[in-house]
């Protein structure tokens, strides 16, 4: 589903910004 892939991809970043 779209909208799951866009937060995932949210998360991703997030993660990176916060690693």
């Amino acid at each position: 589903w779209q909208l799951t892939s866009q937060l995932l991809a949210l998360d991703v970043c997030l993660s990176d910004a916060f690693a």
